[in-house]
């Protein structure tokens, strides 16, 4: 059971990683083009369309995470390894807790000034605060195939 949570887990990083791909390449440069007097009318359909879509993925992700962390903990003895193995699974909890703080402190922030105020500098650190996320997207796969290469 706990391997089939774990490639849940996995599936929905990897999902998750794709929508931050697409969100960079395409969704965050062609803003630029939609303009101030279309971009109200856009950001309110493209919220609800993106919502949809990455609720569900991101809950399973963070749902999935958590239920390995329990059952991490509620497999008895703690050895050498398995305390190793504990704190690398750690670290990309941390991760994801970066990507959503990064996700709705700075993103979704930058996403709303842009109704406010329409400028240039505010396009290009959103495009930055998603690379970041991205980054740290890229590092979770990594440090999960790493447990899969190398487990307890």
């Amino acid at each position: 059971m706990v391997k089939l949570i774990f490639v849940i887990h996995i599936l929905a990083t990897f999902f998750s990683f794709g929508i931050c791909l697409v969100l960079q390449t395409l969704h965050f440069p062609l803003i630029r083009y939609i303009g101030p007097y279309q971009y109200p009318v856009y950001y309110e359909k493209q919220t609800m369309k993106l919502a949809v879509l990455t609720f569900p993925v991101h809950s399973l992700e963070i749902f999935t995470s958590i239920v390995l962390m329990v059952t991490f903990f509620a497999n008895g003895e703690m050895t050498e390894a398995k305390q190793n193995s504990f704190f690398v699974y750690l670290s990309t909890i941390i991760i994801l807790l970066l990507i959503h703080l990064i996700t709705f402190y700075f993103i979704k922030t930058s996403l709303g000034k842009l109704l406010k105020t329409w400028d240039e500098k505010t396009i290009k650190e959103l495009k930055g605060w998603n690379l970041g996320r991205t980054f740290l997207w890229l590092a979770r796969i990594i440090i999960l195939f790493a447990i899969i290469i190398r487990p307890s």
